[in-house]
């Protein structure tokens, strides 16, 4: 009988253990395929690496990046030694970027190439973060991302976490004043995912496409979560693309696909929308706008 604790919240080792050689990720980017057994060596590599700057049990790790197999595996590995992650909203300008970073203040910050030159320009009022990580080509006062492939697959001494250990803090968008920090469990997450499972039918054959922004709530709740804790499919796409996104329905075999209104309407207005066959998705969602 497995007595540790953390396999009650960690869901992508108890998917590697289930399901070791199932495909769990497909990057549409170059088409890397990553089996569940993979990825959760990947998540603990990265794992023991931020224990390696120093990130413990209730330190914050703001992440500042596009959608990336990197950010997949941070938004796993971080929990998994009971650190929060600090999802940074790259629509936002550096100057609101500052507070949220102030309020949160995290000891590490990660970030994609795409926002180096932000990144540059908020380095000055980093006054907690001990350590700038990059995902690709590092600053020579930067860490490297890359490093973690030296670390182990395997974790050791992992905490006592429970249902009520803090997962990560999503940020509201401000409409009554400063955005707020809205902290998410490890509980809100996995009865998030086994209500969507429940109530959709979600199984391991299913396949999902991911373009919402990873750090909008419904990038990884909607489908990735629930398609790990099933043993589904997630095709990581860098974003939104509708000339893409009809090639996603048409050609990879995704059986449920989400989008907000203004994706749906940008789709609807494109040259493909008359012809396109649906008739492959089970499942359609519409959120975060009536």
């Amino acid at each position: 009988m497995i007595q540790q604790s953390h396999f009650a919240t960690d869901w992508l080792d108890k998917r590697a253990r289930l399901t070791p050689d199932k495909i769990a990720v497909i990057d549409y980017s170059d088409g890397v395929e990553t089996t569940y057994a993979e990825w959760n060596a990947r998540a603990n590599k990265t794992a023991n690496y931020l224990r390696s700057l120093g990130i413990e049990e209730g330190d914050r790790v703001a992440v500042y990046a596009s959608n990336r197999m990197e950010y997949l595996d941070l938004f796993w590995a971080a929990p998994k030694i009971g650190a929060m992650l600090q999802n940074l909203n790259w629509r936002l300008t550096v100057h609101e970027l500052k507070q949220i970073i102030a309020d949160g203040a995290p000891k590490v910050l990660i970030y994609s190439e795409d926002w180096r030159d932000q990144v540059e320009e908020l380095k000055p009022s980093l006054t907690t973060v001990e350590h700038v990580v990059a995902m690709t080509s590092p600053g020579s006062d930067e860490g490297d991302i890359a490093e973690r492939e030296s670390m182990p697959e395997v974790l050791t001494n992992v905490p006592d976490l429970t249902m009520d250990s803090p997962w990560g803090i999503y940020y509201t968008g401000g409409t009554t004043g400063l955005p707020k920090g809205a902290v998410i469990t490890h509980g809100n997450v996995t009865w998030n995912s086994i209500n969507t499972i429940t109530s959709w039918g979600i199984s391991g054959s299913h396949k999902a496409a991911l373009q919402l922004p990873f750090f909008h709530i419904g990038g990884p709740n909607i489908f990735m979560v629930p398609m790990v804790h099933t043993g589904g499919t997630t095709i990581l796409c860098e974003g939104f693309d509708p000339d893409e996104t009809f090639d996603l329905v048409e050609q990879s075999g995704i059986t449920h696909y989400v989008a907000v209104p203004t994706m749906f309407q940008l789709l609807q207005t494109h040259d493909r929308w008359i012809e396109a066959d649906f008739s492959k998705l089970e499942l359609v969602n519409s959120g975060g706008a009536p």
